[in-house]
């Protein structure tokens, strides 16, 4: 199963049928680093242990889980270990010495509640949006759509509920991105609404109702977002039948990526679900919001950090050519943002080409995929 992005929707998985095939024969981690390692990596990917010698990709890691893996070894070893680690020591034998080798790290302090009676900074990557707003108002090029089907008897109450829960959990759902008269955009928190209110559109009548949800999912996606104003989701709900909706949330990139959109759904089912059953929040409260995470990078990325961290990219993309694509047709005065997908199909034996290829490199798909893809972007453009 796919997510609205195109790509896979691990939430939305079976259960598999047996235990996981043993790759190579299982290998019981030794001493306590390897321990608490195969730990974290069965957690991450929701597996029921993990040998000494196991491949973190070949048991379905990604480089998003990669991020997760470093997140918490950071958190259990106090380490800082660089993404690239787990590429070159995809096993957890292997990483477990490269930990060993790093030792402490302090560099990076941890992540602690910031105080709500000051003016709340922007991440990057909160700014990096933001100035892109500013220079194209109105654009929708960031907006993410996160329909949810159900296929149930829907309880409307406890949705809405979950809903409203949902925006009071995540600080970051009631940001609003506010410019000062110096022009420095800080992050403004509304209070946790009450309701979360949203239309509820029939089209059970249509002559195809599938066909009238996907172009009102389609209008929708392209509605733009005041940052300033808020809110940065919205969502209303589409009846197909009486036993199939379609919720359309819709959110903008400042607030959500692929990671937050899981977490969204993990915690909208779980509050949808106690609602129903006339329960209250099951959630235990968050330690951090997204503000707290932003305090904490521009407080820490200052001075020599700040500077390193920019020379190291300064150096890496020094000469780097300019793309110059030969065109078919005359651009447009102005640029359009209108797009589409190509979808397409490749043979087993291809995949399983490309697999090996990875494996061979110590790459992820998506490395290997997007090294033919630059390929392709050098012949081209020369």
């Amino acid at each position: 199963p796919l997510n609205p992005n195109g790509k896979l929707d691990r939430a939305a998985l079976p259960a598999p049928d047996g235990a996981r095939p043993e790759l190579g024969g299982f290998v019981e981690p030794r001493g306590a680093a390897e321990e608490s390692l195969a730990g974290i990596w069965a957690q991450v990917l929701d597996v029921e242990r993990v040998g000494a010698e196991d491949n973190f990709f070949e048991l379905g890691g990604d480089s998003l889980l990669a991020t997760q893996v470093a997140a918490r070894i950071r958190r259990v070893f106090g380490a800082e270990v660089p993404m690239t680690a787990l590429f070159d020591e995809p096993t957890v034998r292997g990483l477990a010495l490269v930990i060993d080798a790093l030792g402490q790290d302090d560099t990076a302090p941890p992540i602690t509640p910031a105080g709500r009676d000051q003016d709340l900074p922007l991440s990057f990557a909160q700014q990096r949006l933001w100035f892109i707003d500013q220079l194209e108002p109105g654009s929708t090029e960031y907006n993410v759509p996160s329909p949810l089907r159900w296929d149930e008897d829907l309880d409307i109450t406890a949705l809405n509920a979950a809903l409203a829960a949902l925006v009071a959990r995540h600080e970051a759902l009631r940001t609003r991105l506010v410019a000062d008269a110096g022009g420095v955009a800080r992050q403004v928190i509304d209070p946790p609404p009450s309701l979360f209110p949203f239309p509820v559109v029939d089209v059970s009548g249509a002559e195809d109702p599938v066909v009238v949800t996907r172009r009102l999912l389609a209008a929708d996606a392209v509605m733009p977002f005041d940052l300033s104003t808020g809110p940065m989701m919205r969502g209303s709900l589409m009846r197909l039948g009486a036993r199939e909706h379609v919720l359309a949330l819709t959110l903008h990139h400042v607030v959500a990526d692929e990671w937050s959109g899981r977490v969204l759904r993990r915690d909208l089912t779980a509050l949808y679900d106690a609602f129903r059953m006339g329960g209250s929040d099951p959630l235990a409260p968050l330690a951090v919001q997204y503000a707290d995470f932003a305090v904490w990078q521009r407080q820490w990325l200052t001075g020599d950090v700040l500077d390193g961290q920019l020379g190291y990219w300064r150096e890496r993309l020094a000469g780097v050519p300019v793309l110059d694509l030969p065109t078919d047709r005359p651009r447009p005065p102005v640029r359009s943002s209108a797009g589409a997908v190509a979808e397409f199909d490749v043979s087993a034996r291809t995949a399983d080409r490309l697999r090996a290829i990875a494996r061979e490199h110590d790459a992820s798909m998506y490395m290997t995929l997007l090294a033919a893809y630059l390929v392709m972007l050098a012949r081209y453009s020369g």
